[in-house]
């Protein structure tokens, strides 16, 4: 998107229109069929070279979702299989869940730790500690701030998850996740279960845990000792480690609050995760495709399911089970989205107005190795939570970027993940398990402002280490 087009009125939840063409490409775009991609926003064209019995992958993918995290398969994998009894019309069928107390579930409120000698202005302290009441927030805790960006020169508005890094008081926000995994079942008998392990890890072998046991109990949620560009992320928590996203954000404003306690830990709202039993709707699928796997070729099951039905049993089960100061994190095995026939969308980030005030939720697959290159374990669930931190709402806007990595085109949002999409960090946890993520973007690089960011870089994992020029 141009500069004059960003001052153009946009559709009202706040993303341009779908491109028409790969110079005006709004999303990410690959001529790679080896590159995942994560373009994020609302319209997303994804171009790639495919088998001719995969859907055409030339057309534009419009979706009414933030953070949509889209691949493309291995060109190794054999793609024998036809999409086209994807049908957009259908609707989706009514939830089948299994029988669960709901009120086992609903643990509201949001913690915020103050580790300066005072309680801040407006803030009632117990403790050392800032406590939200239940239904005190309409949404789970956020701040916002004003950055005025030296490209050109506009003050843009951002908002954020947690509390300000700029702040006197440093504070420590944690907030309740709801973990839902979904055991899906196909029309054709298929059924994708997320209590089953992974048929292909990182170092090609099956995992000796389930899905969502590795998932959920990763350093995404489990502290663990995690360096950024030289730097030890949990210096002055008390802590030997961080969650994984934690680190991220602590990275993110590194000349801010390094040294104290500031930080975004999410915290298990109640007990093992919620396994939701759940139909496919009509026009979904299950296939058999062949992966490579270490040094052999297994045959694992893919479900493809529309991402309009598949979103409307994702808020389905968001609205019995969660409230908006939780954050419901969604964990499928293996299944993928499509739009208008146009596959692979692997996961997402989405905020959407209740009753009781605003909703965020993050939806992620785990998939087999093998399947997609640059997505291993946890990969497209760190991408989404950290965009989930870094933009919830999806309003959070910038000079337009692009050019880079898997990004043609430019494109004006704040996501932290789509620039470095593809790349990939192994990370070996307390347990010995080693798990993946991609590098994630620093907000200075978006905005051209001075890297307060680890070691002077704008990334991460350093994989950016100037901030970008104008995006043509």
């Amino acid at each position: 998107m141009s500069m004059a087009a960003q001052t153009a009125p946009r559709p009202l939840s706040g993303l341009s229109a779908a491109p028409t063409n790969q110079a005006n490409c709004v999303g990410l775009c690959s001529n790679n069929p080896n590159q995942a991609v994560s373009p994020n926003t609302q319209s997303i064209q994804h171009k790639q070279n495919v088998n001719k019995n995969m859907p055409d992958a030339n057309a534009n993918i419009s979706i009414k979702l933030k953070g949509a995290f889209v691949a493309s398969f291995k060109s190794n994998v054999i793609k024998s299989f036809a999409l086209n009894a994807m049908n957009k019309d259908t609707k989706a069928k009514p939830l089948s869940l299994t029988p669960l107390s709901k009120a086992s579930w609903l643990k509201r409120g949001a913690r915020t730790s103050n580790s300066g000698t005072s309680c801040p202005t407006g803030l009632t302290c117990t403790g050392g500690d800032v406590y939200y009441p239940p239904g005190a927030q309409v949404t789970v805790p956020i701040w916002s701030s004003t950055v005025v960006s030296p490209l050109d020169h506009v003050a843009y508005s951002v908002s954020m998850v947690g509390s300000d890094p700029a702040a006197t008081y440093k504070h420590r926000t944690t907030i309740m996740y709801l973990p839902i995994a979904l055991r899906i079942h196909f029309p054709d008998g298929g059924v994708l279960d997320p209590t089953a392990p992974l048929a292909c890890t990182g170092a090609g072998a099956q995992d000796v845990m389930s899905v969502a046991q590795r998932v959920y109990n990763s350093p995404l949620f489990v502290a663990s000792p995690i360096t950024s560009n030289g730097q030890n992320l949990a210096a002055g928590t008390g802590a030997n480690g961080v969650q994984l996203i934690d680190g991220f954000q602590r990275a993110n404003f590194w000349s801010q609050v390094n040294n104290t306690r500031y930080g975004v830990s999410l915290t298990q709202a109640s007990g093992n995760p919620l396994v939701l039993d759940v139909t496919a709707p009509y026009g979904s699928a299950s296939y058999r495709l062949n992966i490579r796997c270490g040094g052999s070729v297994k045959q694992v099951t893919v479900g493809v399911i529309d991402i309009d039905n598949f979103d409307a049993m994702v808020q389905g089960a968001v609205a019995q089970y969660a409230t908006p100061t939780l954050l419901p994190i969604v964990l499928t095995y293996n299944v993928v989205e499509s739009s208008q026939g146009q596959c692979c969308i692997l996961g997402y980030h989405n905020a959407i107005p209740t009753a009781s005030g605003t909703q965020t939720y993050a939806v992620g697959g785990v998939f087999d190795s093998g399947l997609f290159t640059g997505v291993d374990d946890i990969t497209v669930m760190a991408h989404e939570i950290a965009e989930w931190m870094d933009d919830p709402f999806g309003t959070n806007w910038t000079p337009a970027w692009g050019n880079i990595g898997q990004v043609k085109g430019c494109q004006n949002n704040l996501e932290v993940g789509d620039p470095l999409s593809g790349s990939e960090t192994a990370l070996t946890a307390p347990d010995g398990f080693t798990y993946h993520f991609q590098d994630l973007a620093f907000m200075d690089w978006f905005y051209r402002t001075p890297a307060k960011g680890t070691g002077g870089k704008y990334s991460f994992m350093g994989g950016l280490t100037a901030a970008q020029g104008v995006c043509r």
